[in-house]
């Protein structure tokens, strides 16, 4: 029996436009390019920056521990150096009351007064005595001081490392954030032009398929 050809035409253009009519479909739900995803470097970028602020936080911590140790010594610096004032003052009444000692010991002995002689004698005893304990209290003071300042010195030293490391830190974060943007930027550019030519080619193809389909259909 011979087929009857009007009826594989029509099977043929059925087949067609389901195949048409699946390829409309497909272009007009078909995903476009996955733009939500996070880039590593953007994820790694956070990840310096939580450190690099982490770092920031204990840094300011351990600067601050200093500062307050350095307003310390400070302090004890201000004790000391009016401690040497005083006794600078103490050396200077020291002074005059040996030069009006001498004075008297001299008077003392021209005038061959034996008792004023002795007792003169005496209290320049007295006065050198207490001299040579303001000497030493003195330059216990004037060391403790100086130990205090180079301790001072040490902890400002210190603290200027720790503010150099971090400005270091932070212009390597700025620097590697920069190339990373930029980077970011010409691989969103290429993206965004390739989103682009996949909707006008997705265009392109539905609108020649739906050409096609119409001139099935009038068939």
């Amino acid at each position: 029996m011979t087929p009857n050809p009007k009826i594989s035409d029509r099977r043929y253009l059925l087949i067609v436009r389901v195949v048409v009519g699946l390829l409309l479909l497909w272009l007009m739900v078909r995903p476009g390019p996955d733009q939500s995803t996070v880039p590593a470097e953007v994820k790694q970028t956070k990840q310096e920056q939580a450190s690099l602020k982490q770092k920031d936080e204990q840094a300011h911590q351990v600067i601050g521990g200093l500062m307050a140790e350095n307003d310390s010594l400070q302090k004890r610096a201000s004790s000391l150096q009016k401690e040497l004032d005083n006794f600078k003052k103490e050396a200077a009444v020291s002074k005059e009351k040996t030069r009006r000692l001498t004075a008297e010991l001299d008077r003392a002995k021209q005038d061959r007064d034996t008792a004023a002689y002795i007792n003169t004698c005496d209290s320049l005893k007295l006065l050198a005595e207490e001299k040579d304990f303001t000497i030493s209290r003195t330059q216990a003071s004037a060391d403790s001081l100086d130990h205090v300042r180079k301790e001072q010195l040490a902890l400002k030293d210190t603290i200027i490392s720790i503010q150099q490391s971090l400005l270091a830190d932070f212009r390597s974060a700025n620097t590697s954030l920069e190339e990373k943007y930029y980077a970011a930027a010409a691989e969103n550019t290429k993206l965004t032009k390739k989103v682009k030519r996949e909707r006008n080619l997705g265009r392109v193809l539905a609108g020649g398929l739906l050409i096609i389909g119409g001139l099935l259909i009038s068939k």
